[in-house]
């Protein structure tokens, strides 16, 4: 038993020593690192006031100061210095200073924003002088702060032309793998050329090792890390924190309304000073109706029976779809479509040619609704509600409403069967909307992405949903454009 007891007494000062040392070397760290920072913050005053005051002589051939002096030569500013802390085999000033030395009067120098100093405002020679105040040499233009400040055994009063900045000492690497997601966001046009965005955002992975009074964000046009300094950042408005979730509003300034995609720009600081940014890849598209200003609208792109694009969507039976179209060629072909086979988990618009008739048929799973009189060079505008078919705002009917997945994408100028694409067709289309219930899924403009050589402008449909440009999938000729690009 006391043996068992001696061993536990010894493991447990020992543990208490290793925490003791651990601790102590944590403090010292965080001191060290504090000392720097007053250094540095030293060292940036009088680099702004450095310059300041060289522009004030340029200006006015003498330097701000009162008229009384602070010390009356370099003797009494050196005792000053020592007891403070210094200590005298230090080389603390200037050897080609001279004569007395003159609080330097700020409020003479614009646009100054300091770490020390501000008791500049109320100094008065008859008055104990107070040591938080910046003095200047006249001959020398040298400048001191009297209080000094210590980082670790040595005390800094100046800073001389050949010191550099104090390197933060190296400590632990934090892990930056914090994420961000946006839970919601939408977009409110303020004017013909601008855009003002407003996100719900979540941060997670924010630990103790950050800042979070250091939060701050932006909405940008880049996601170019080069154009940070070029990004102006505003305060988080932290709307709650919880389990390690931070939930915040944020809502952006001015932005144009023809940029490809917006990107939500944040960045925080740890507790060794390090500043780390991250921005989501996509986080907006255009939220308007406008098009990027890379790419122009036209009424219409037109297939010519050799062409289709992806929608990169499978439809369902809750799928709605507007489009409005021309078919100019008398020929059988799918104006758009998915579906397992000719008749099990289907949906399409179908251009049909019979014998007797044409017809514009919709086909819901195993279902079919069609419309005779569809004549070729004719625009119509068609409305698909889930299981009723509308022509140019007449109702032509409902099938039985049933649950089905098209097993492939929608494809629009042909069908995909079990991703065999055919059955193409010529038609102009003039536009094309699809939702999932109320959820806008794709709303394709027609346009074409400009280039250098008009010759070479790419035709297509810009989705100003999420963004993206589709392009002919077909291996033949692409899309043709109106003659007179109209942009109405």
């Amino acid at each position: 038993m006391r043996k068992n007891k001696g061993i536990t007494m010894i493991s447990l000062v020992i543990t208490i020593i290793v925490l003791l040392i651990l601790t102590s070397i944590t403090i010292y760290n965080g001191l060290a690192q504090l000392g720097i920072k007053r250094v540095n913050n030293l060292y940036a005053d009088i680099d702004s006031i450095s310059t300041k005051v060289a522009e004030y002589y340029l200006k006015n051939e003498t330097i701000p100061i009162y008229n009384d002096p602070y010390v009356n030569n370099k003797d009494e500013l050196k005792a000053m210095f020592i007891a403070n802390g210094a200590t005298e085999t230090e080389e603390l000033i200037n050897v080609n200073d001279e004569g007395a030395y003159y609080v330097i009067d700020l409020s003479k120098l614009d646009n100054l924003t300091l770490n020390y100093g501000d008791d500049y405002k109320t100094w008065n020679s008859s008055e104990p002088k107070s040591q938080n105040v910046y003095i200047i040499n006249p001959v020398t233009h040298q400048i001191y702060f009297p209080h000094g400040v210590r980082s670790g055994d040595e005390y800094y009063f100046a800073r001389f032309p050949d010191e550099n900045e104090i390197s933060p000492i190296e400590l632990e690497e934090i892990n930056s793998d914090w994420t961000m997601n946006i839970t919601n966001i939408s977009g409110t046009n303020i004017g013909e050329d601008s855009i003002s965005i407003v996100a719900d955002v979540t941060l997670s992975g924010l630990t103790e090792n950050y800042d979070l009074n250091s939060l701050e964000y932006a909405w940008a046009e880049t996601n170019a890390e080069s154009e940070i300094a070029n990004i102006t950042f505003t305060k988080f408005n932290l709307n709650s924190e919880s389990e390690g979730n931070i939930n915040a509003t944020l809502a952006s300034k001015v932005l144009s309304n023809t940029a490809e995609y917006y990107y939500l720009w944040v960045k925080v600081v740890d507790i060794n000073g390090k500043t780390s940014y991250k921005y989501l890849t996509n986080s907006a598209s255009p939220l308007t109706s406008n098009l990027p200003s890379n790419y122009q609208k036209v009424e219409y792109i037109e297939s010519t029976g050799e062409q289709w694009i992806d929608t990169l969507y499978s439809p369902n039976q809750n799928t709605i779809t507007e489009l409005k179209y021309m078919v100019t060629n008398d020929k059988t072909g799918f104006l758009y479509g998915a579906r397992q086979d000719y008749r099990k988990d289907t949906f399409s618009l179908v251009y049909y040619i019979t014998e007797d008739s044409k017809n514009t048929r919709f086909d819901y799973n195993i279902s079919q609704l069609g419309n005779s009189g569809a004549d070729i060079n004719t625009i119509y505008s068609v409305k698909q509600e889930k299981n009723k078919f509308y022509i140019n705002n007449s109702f032509i009917g409902n099938l039985e409403y049933d649950d089905f997945l098209a097993p492939v994408n929608m494809t629009v100028f042909a069908v995909n069967t079990r991703g065999t694409i055919g059955t193409f067709i010529s038609a102009k289309l003039y536009y094309l909307k699809i939702y999932n219930n109320e959820e806008k899924i794709r709303d394709f403009i027609p346009c074409y992405k400009k280039a250098e050589n008009p010759e070479d402008n790419k035709p297509g449909l810009y989705d100003l949903v999420e963004g993206k440009f589709y392009i002919n999938q077909g291996t033949k000729s692409d899309f043709v454009l109106p003659e007179t690009n109209n942009t109405n």
